[in-house]
């Protein structure tokens, strides 16, 4: 199983270079396109991992930027409008070419493959070597607390009626994966809905959580200010994004301890 699965890893990953070769980019620029769309390493982080030169990187990004698919540097790299073009190009090619495995699998056989290795990946939970302990976000903004305050008196009222009236249930392995999903991720990218175990987007999760404890909230009078609050910071961010993008701008830790003070309005700093 562990052969198969990472035959289809390595598959999606030489069709991955085919594409990138296909778009005429080299191992450094695919990868400097790759971070210039914020989804991952820092562009320090990128270049001292990989091993580049600054020469190199100098080079690849003036490069990229000759051929109208980049611009900035440093922290402010970013794609043109070219570059992000390409490089969704570039993943729906990855996307086609990683097609020919499962079709050859079948739904059947796909179907078959996710529960041996969701049932494998449960082991891995199980056992304690994924950490799923939930952690706070950093809230910047005071009606970001009140939200946070708000949703977990709801819910503890919620899970206390639910006991009182004997259903209360422990925790399930889908909503310990759920909370751990929701501390790595925050609002950034998709939660786990707690009740199908399915992918959804973190407004949609969000929303329902309000819907879970919405008797508790109407019962306090908070529904209609939690709303709001949440509707503001769907729009907004929470901390975890202010602070991954204040890590982008540097890749120093220090520097987001200092973006996070200067945000709360106080003068003490971090050197």
């Amino acid at each position: 199983m562990w052969l198969g699965t990472s035959l289809l890893r390595e598959y999606r990953g030489d069709g991955h270079i085919a594409a990138l070769t296909g778009a005429k980019l080299s191992g450094i620029e695919a990868l400097i396109t790759f971070v210039a769309t914020g989804r991952s390493f820092t562009p320090a982080m990128a270049q001292s991992s990989r091993g580049w030169t600054d020469e190199q990187w100098a080079d690849a990004i003036d490069d990229l930027r000759c051929r109208g698919f980049a611009d900035g540097d440093g922290p402010e790299l970013a794609l043109t409008p070219a570059g992000t073009q390409l490089r969704d190009d570039v993943e729906a090619v990855t996307n086609r070419l990683a097609r020919p495995p499962w079709r050859q699998l079948g739904d059947a056989g796909t179907e078959t493959l996710r529960r041996i290795v969701t049932d494998l990946s449960w082991l891995i939970v199980d056992a304690g070597t994924i950490d799923s302990r939930n952690f706070a976000d950093v809230c910047l903004h005071a009606e970001d607390a009140v939200l946070v305050a708000a949703l977990a008196r709801a819910l503890v009222e919620t899970e206390a009626r639910a006991a009182r009236e004997g259903h209360a249930a422990p925790p399930t392995r889908t909503e310990r994966l759920a909370a751990w999903r929701a501390s790595r991720s925050g609002l950034d990218d998709d939660l786990l809905n707690p009740v199908t175990g399915l992918p959804e987007q973190a407004a949609t999760v969000a929303r329902l959580l309000v819907d879970h404890c919405r008797d508790a909230l109407d019962d306090a009078g908070d529904t209609d200010a939690v709303q709001e609050m949440l509707r503001i910071l769907l729009a907004r961010g929470n901390g975890a994004a202010f602070q991954r993008t204040a890590f982008r701008r540097s890749g120093r830790l220090a520097d987001v301890v200092n973006s996070a003070v200067a945000a709360t309005g106080t003068d003490r700093w971090v050197g």
